[in-house]
């Protein structure tokens, strides 16, 4: 990197934009550089997928080298509350690699943002490690994955680990996924009193200690 030193780089510079909007370059978000190698910020992450690099130079600066600059795609890594706008990215739960403390209710919403305007678009996720409370009777009444695309997809529950589903998202600007885990209540069963017979249509009922 050799680019003419000026005063806040206002003759020759090169403006790192990582937003990759196309913003000024005298604005705040944009980053510009100038003078030798060291003296600049040697690596820069866009914020999303798109990086812009400028490079100006003026007819009075000297003659310098310019730049020379090597890329590599990052794998974003987010997590609840995030908007993710990268073709790949994974996504953590703040709990993990531990599990969601016993008796407590957590919502976590991730919003996917995709211009989709193929006829055929779709978002594949794969489950690296998704663990959540199993169904009761087919149903899933505490923990659950919920995923809002372009048609309906089964609320996931339980074991889901090694696993994938594709979302279909044609015609969407964006997808949300939703994990809620709610608390593990004692269950109430009901039964005959002893007293009980069968044609008496009032119930006993206590509380399962053990739900596992």
């Amino acid at each position: 990197f050799e680019v003419t030193a000026t005063p806040d780089c206002e003759e020759d510079y090169l403006a790192v934009d990582k937003t990759g909007t196309g913003a000024d370059t005298s604005t705040e978000s944009v980053k510009r550089l100038c003078g030798g190698l060291d003296d600049v910020v040697t690596t820069y992450i866009s914020d999303g997928n798109v990086l812009t690099l400028t490079l100006q130079t003026s007819q009075d600066g000297e003659t310098c080298k310019g730049f020379k600059a090597t890329y590599d795609v990052q794998e974003a890594v987010v997590t609840c509350g995030a908007t993710v706008s990268q073709p790949s990215f994974v996504f953590v739960h703040p709990a993990a690699p531990d599990p969601v403390p016993a008796n407590t209710t957590t919502e976590c919403t991730l919003t996917i943002l995709h211009e989709c305007k193929s006829p055929v678009c779709q978002l594949r996720l794969d489950f690296e490690y998704l663990s959540l409370q199993p169904p009761e009777l087919g149903d899933c009444r505490s923990d659950s994955l919920l995923i809002h695309g372009q048609n309906l997809v089964p609320e996931l529950c339980g074991q889901n680990t090694g696993q994938h589903v594709y979302v279909d998202v044609s015609g969407r600007l964006n997808s949300k996924l939703y994990v809620v885990t709610s608390p593990l209540l004692k269950r109430p069963i009901g039964h005959k009193a002893d007293n009980q017979t069968d044609q008496d249509d009032s119930w006993e009922y206590e509380i399962e200690n053990d739900r596992g």
